[in-house]
C-alpha cells in the first residue's frame, strides 16, 4: 500500500529496525586521523571563528564531523567512512575556512 510502511503482525516497525541494526560495519579507525594535518585544520577554522566537533556515529562506523561557523546558518555533520582519506578531507575543509571572509 502506497504511504504505509512495513510492518510485521502487531503494527510495529521492529523487525525492519532490527535487520538494519544487524548489519556489520567496519568501525572507523581514529588512527587514520593524522594528526597534524587535523590540528592544520583546526588551527584554519578557529582563525575564521569556527568550530568542529569529532565523534563516532553510534554504530561506530563513521567519523561525524559537526561544523560550526563557516557561513551557514545552523551546524552541519559530515562524515568519513572507513576508507575514505582523511588527510584530504582535512586539507580540504582548511583550505575551505582559509578562503572565508574574514569574521567582523
Amino acid at each position: 500500500m502506497a504511504g504505509q510502511r512495513r510492518s510485521d503482525t502487531d503494527g510495529s516497525n521492529r523487525d525492519r529496525k532490527r535487520s538494519t541494526r544487524q548489519q556489520e560495519r567496519q568501525p572507523y579507525d581514529l588512527a587514520e586521523i593524522d594528526p597534524v594535518e587535523l590540528m592544520a585544520c583546526l588551527r584554519e577554522v578557529a582563525n575564521k571563528g569556527g568550530a568542529l566537533r569529532l565523534g563516532l556515529t553510534r554504530d561506530g562506523g563513521a567519523l561525524a564531523i559537526g561544523i560550526y561557523g563557516d557561513g551557514n546558518m545552523d551546524p552541519y555533520t559530515e562524515y568519513l567512512r572507513p576508507g575514505e582519506d582523511a588527510v584530504a578531507y582535512f586539507r580540504g575543509l582548511a583550505i575551505y575556512f582559509d578562503e572565508l571572509p574574514n569574521k567582523k
